[in-house]
């Protein structure tokens, strides 16, 4: 079985910022995965790219015309563009990094094919082959200077001097890319799902409709203004009438007692 490759290249520094090895068919999953190392923070300082992109080209793959990866890139009002059908030459930066990866770094691991045939004795896992291209995408490809710009994409992307958009956990980022929120339809007593019943008032105006968790959060968030307007608005009323009326009756606060401690100690200094 062969492995898939799915990269995310900067394309103006040419540096890789995210890249996903897998097993099986591509996927709108494993597109995302390769998105989500792309945006978030990396442990190596020596691979300091990341951030959500500005625009978002992709291929016309199945994994990248999913309606999944569309609505994540709404989500993160990222707009997404996709390259012309059966022309390679839109996708020219990133199929120079997989003519790279193919010719310098596969030929030096284990299990190379060759014409069709194995050129040595395949003994590494997927963990020791994305832990290979790993280190020659952050160590070789992204220092040595790039055919096309003369700089190293390191270099490039550092002397950007701009600050990418990073979301503030990655949890966040899960939240955003990895896990779908799948539509479900409010009933006239609640929403079910796995033998687990939600209902609440909120839900009334969405009955037949078809809802996620985030068109409920925004209700509750709308709901919850309401209330809160409401709120002030009784409070302002009650302030107003106490300021016709003249409000309540205020007395004076007894005064405390003398102290007979301050006595003895104002007799002692005159003894004193």
């Amino acid at each position: 079985m062969r492995p898939w490759f799915t990269t995310v290249i900067d394309d103006h520094s040419r540096a890789v910022t995210g890249y996903m090895v897998f097993l099986g068919a591509p996927s709108a999953l494993n597109t995302l995965l390769a998105l989500q190392q792309a945006i978030w923070r990396k442990t190596d300082a020596a691979w300091a790219v990341c951030g959500i992109p500005d625009v978002l080209y992709v291929d016309h793959g199945s994994d990248f015309t999913r309606v999944h990866l569309e609505q994540v890139v709404a989500d993160l009002r990222i707009p997404l563009i996709h390259s012309a059908v059966v022309r390679p030459q839109g996708r020219g930066k990133v199929e120079r990094l997989f003519c790279t990866i193919i010719t310098e770094l596969l030929p030096e691991l284990p299990g190379h094919v060759v014409g069709g045939r194995l050129a040595s004795t395949p003994r590494l896992s997927l963990a020791d082959l994305d832990y290979a291209i790993g280190a020659f995408v952050v160590c070789t490809y992204n220092l040595r200077p790039h055919s096309r710009t003369g700089e190293a994409p390191r270099e490039t992307w550092a002397a950007g001097a701009f600050l990418p958009r990073v979301p503030d956990s990655l949890e966040e980022v899960d939240l955003l890319l990895v896990q779908h929120a799948k539509p479900r339809i409010v009933q006239r007593d609640s929403i079910r799902f796995e033998d687990l019943r939600y209902a609440s008032p909120t839900l009334a105006g969405f009955v037949g409709e078809a809802v996620t968790l985030k068109d409920i959060e925004a209700a509750r968030r709308a709901h919850r203004l309401a209330l809160r307007a409401g709120i002030g608005e009784r409070i302002a009323r009650v302030a107003d009438f106490l300021l016709i009326s003249g409000g309540p009756a205020q007395t004076a606060a007894p005064r405390d007692p003398p102290s007979r401690a301050r006595t003895r100690l104002r007799l002692y200094e005159e003894d004193y």
